[in-house]
């Protein structure tokens, strides 16, 4: 009878342990933030959100990038900023994680912190990627008025075609019409 008692105990004991951990795992997870559309957004669209809430809660980087995504898409930027934050403590080796929190802080007129964030995705990017990063980061350094910086972005950026227009439109400004004319020509 005391094996069958003892048995039981540990049983029991174990199923707490596991139960336990199970419910502590489950309430340290973090929530995504919960946005709420109302009258913003059409019905589906507001079902989209709630599925991706749930994948989110329940799963790991990507499913933060697509909910921050989607918030942006949306113009629920403070939402979707919270949501690039928990996706780069998770994946922060993620180009796209990156990259989406530089335009979303951006968006939010956060310049400095989104070239940081940009810079981030420039070492972590291919070429046509780096280029974009660089793109928009000269863009917010012209926002912040350090035109040589922006210039510099710029040229970085430069096989872009949008690239060379600002760097172009920042030279004629500057009074440097000899340098721009080539670059739009």
């Amino acid at each position: 009878m005391t094996r069958t008692r003892r048995l039981l105990t540990w049983i029991l004991v174990i199923e707490l342990l596991v139960t336990s951990g199970l419910a502590i795992r489950r309430t340290s997870r973090p929530a995504p933030p919960r946005v709420e559309a109302g009258q913003l957004v059409d019905s589906i669209t507001d079902d989209d959100f709630r599925r991706l809430e749930q994948a989110a809660r329940d799963g790991s980087g990507p499913e933060w990038r697509e909910l921050a995504t989607a918030y942006a898409v949306y113009g629920f930027f403070p939402d979707a900023e919270a949501c690039c934050r928990h996706a780069a403590q998770l994946r922060p080796t993620s180009f796209e994680v990156q990259y989406l929190w530089g335009i979303v802080l951006n968006r939010l007129g956060r310049m400095e912190e989104s070239n940081d964030r940009l810079q981030r995705a420039i070492l972590l990017g291919t070429g046509r990627q780096a280029r974009d990063c660089w793109y928009l980061v000269g863009r917010n350094l012209l926002r912040m008025e350090d035109e040589k910086e922006a210039e510099s972005a710029f040229r970085k950026a430069a096989p872009l075609l949008r690239a060379r227009y600002h760097l172009a439109f920042l030279l004629a400004r500057q009074g440097r019409v000899r340098e721009a004319l080539p670059l739009v020509e």
